[in-house]
């Protein structure tokens, strides 16, 4: 499973992204729009916040952005958030 974040600061300050993974206190994020697979948004974990939402990636293979884009979508929707 994978956490939806929301940045707390910088110039993409309030956007959700899909945490991907975390390595050396950096999460590395996609959102399916304009950070994807190939250009992930790397980011130190204290200028992000989890919103204890997840989605299942595992479910695609091979994974694309839109399917990223869908699923963060989709959970944003059902959770009541505007984000995204």
């Amino acid at each position: 499973m994978n956490y939806i974040a929301v940045s707390i600061c910088g110039h993409d300050k309030d956007k959700a992204y899909v945490i991907l993974y975390e390595k050396d206190g950096y999460a590395y994020l996609a959102d399916g729009k304009t950070k994807g697979l190939v250009n992930l948004k790397k980011k130190k974990l204290k200028h992000i916040k989890k919103l204890g939402l997840t989605v299942d990636l595992s479910k695609y293979d091979p994974l694309y952005d839109a399917h990223i884009l869908k699923e963060l979508r989709s959970v944003l929707k059902k959770g009541g958030c505007c984000l995204g």
